[in-house]
């Protein structure tokens, strides 16, 4: 135990230390606290409504578009409405990441597959750290539609709930 000890005190010395980096985020994990939880379920909540209000309308134009027959679709007028709706939700995103502080762009995107034509647009925030040199970065991402083309609302209203949550802690 004394030899323990002693090793630990001779440590810091430049001959054993090795010209060894200590981070300052290993040496604070206990200034880590969640308090992710309680207010922060309402703000989740109330996010939640606020993307069903544009998604819902959304769900029923793509709905009525599938509805009609195959010959009498008028493609440029439904792109351009499905465009429009797109729209709305980008900007529902975008005021709900502005809303908890952050700074927002859009990337928007168009791709051939299979013979499909696929179009829309990603929103996206960056929550700089609040000390250093913003350099370091952590990456979430919440896809609005999953693999099977349900609504990943929770998902979406989720991420922006933690943003706001990170950005004010």
């Amino acid at each position: 135990m004394l030899g323990g000890v002693i090793w630990v005190l001779l440590l810091p010395l430049n001959q054993y230390s090795r010209q060894t980096y200590i981070s300052e985020n290993a040496l604070l994990p206990g200034q880590v606290h969640t308090y992710f939880g309680g207010s922060e379920q309402n703000v989740f909540r109330a996010y939640k409504q606020e993307m069903l209000s544009v998604i819902q309308p959304y769900n029923e134009l793509v709905s009525a578009i599938d509805a009609q027959p195959f010959r009498r679709r008028n493609y440029t007028d439904n792109e351009l409405q499905l465009s429009e709706k797109i729209d709305e939700r980008s900007n529902k995103i975008e005021e709900l990441f502005q809303n908890a502080g952050l700074k927002t762009s859009r990337q928007k995107y168009a791709y051939k597959s299979s013979g499909d034509k696929y179009w829309g647009e990603n929103v996206y925030s960056i929550l700089n750290a609040p000390r250093g040199d913003s350099t370091e970065a952590i990456v979430l991402v919440a896809a609005l539609k999953n693999i099977e083309g349900n609504d990943n609302v929770n998902g979406v209203a989720l991420l922006i709930t933690l943003a706001r949550y990170f950005k004010r802690n």
